[in-house]
């Protein structure tokens, strides 16, 4: 059995089909996948690969990027002001649409829905909206995207939520930044944007996020997939 899904029914089946030697069972069970964000010098660029790695396909893709770790201080500051005046502009539409939109609808309504619930809870533990996520209009698919700062909020639950909502942290150190990527129970990918090259060392070195490091790529990018903790796949 091949399934890709949440990882509550990737657990049901493991249970169910335990101590059957004979079935082959691979589960990919998404993730809840870091993007940092070290220094830049083109913000423009790192704006356009933050949004690409999180709301790409509408967010649907197992390796988008879940949260935002970014670096306090003035530059941050920008990038994050930044990153809300472009993404406040993407529109979804239909496949057919003209001008061609950047993102179409979710799977389904429902979908849709549970994105908005899980930005209200979010936003009920302490949350700062940046941007909020919405529907164009009732019994629909096609959500805006959204984003809402964390920076700390204690209890945020470890879940992934399938869709365009970016959830943000600011770290003040490298190393924070890689013990906040590693706050996770699952392991599939993390992103690095950063020009020094041992950055990306430490945070390989470090396990930051997942089987999958791409460093100043779109986090949905990979040439292999692996992936480690409560993601679990075999191949």
């Amino acid at each position: 059995m091949l399934f890709t899904g949440s990882a509550n029914t990737g657990y049901q089946l493991h249970r169910q089909l335990s101590g059957q030697p004979e079935k082959i069972l691979a589960l990919e069970m998404g993730g809840n996948n870091p993007l940092i964000i070290d220094e830049v010098a083109d913000i423009d660029a790192a704006v356009h690969l933050t949004i690409q790695s999180a709301f790409v396909t509408a967010g649907q893709r197992c390796t988008c990027a879940r949260r935002l770790l970014l670096k306090s201080g003035a530059q941050g500051d920008a990038f994050l002001a930044r990153l809300v005046a472009v993404s406040q502009r993407l529109t979804p539409g239909n496949w057919d649409d003209e001008p061609q939109p950047f993102i179409g609808g979710l799977i389904s309504e429902q979908a849709a829905q549970q994105v908005v619930t899980a930005w209200q809870q979010l936003e009920a533990m302490g949350g700062r909206t940046l941007l909020a996520p919405r529907l164009l209009q009732s019994e629909t698919s096609l959500l805006t995207p959204g984003i809402i700062e964390m920076t700390g909020v204690a209890g945020v639950p470890d879940e992934e939520v399938f869709g365009p909502l970016l959830r943000v942290w600011r770290y003040d150190s490298f190393e924070e930044a890689i013990l906040m990527a590693n706050n996770t129970r699952f392991g599939l990918s993390c992103g690095l944007v950063s020009p020094r090259a041992g950055k990306i060392r430490s945070t390989v070195a470090g396990g930051a996020g997942g089987g999958i490091v791409n460093w100043n790529k779109t986090a949905y990018w990979c040439c292999q997939y692996r992936a480690i903790r409560r993601h679990w796949c075999i191949r």
